[in-house]
């Protein structure tokens, strides 16, 4: 008879930690980018918006679909800031990030700073 010995090497419980926040950090930095994202395009029918409210002739079917594609980016980075805290509610960046949008974007400038100042 032939005996083999395997020697596994068993992860401690700090090394599984570690690698399960680091996989969470991975999600919140992966989501982080997409709500910067998400912001940039809200930003961005909002620039595209004032631009054709201020042309002397503004074409309302322009306006209507700036308007729906502004509101649904706007869901999105919603969406993205509620998994964002589902990880880490208190995450320096984001809530400096999503602030900005609160204040600049959406003109909440008390939930802004509020999200700032935590």
């Amino acid at each position: 008879f032939f005996f083999f010995f395997f020697f596994f090497k068993q992860k401690t419980a700090y090394e599984m930690l570690r690698s399960l926040v680091g996989s969470e950090m991975c999600i919140r930095d992966s989501l982080l980018e997409n709500c910067q994202k998400a912001i940039e395009v809200t930003t961005n029918y909002q620039i595209e918006f004032w631009m054709q409210v201020s042309n002397q002739l503004p074409d309302l079917n322009i306006l209507n679909e700036l308007v729906d594609k502004n509101h649904a980016a706007g869901i999105e980075v919603d969406k993205l800031w509620g998994q964002l805290c589902a990880i880490n509610p208190l995450y320096p960046k984001a809530l400096h990030i999503y602030g900005n949008y609160m204040i600049e974007i959406k003109n909440h400038n008390q939930k802004g700073s509020d999200l700032i100042e935590k």
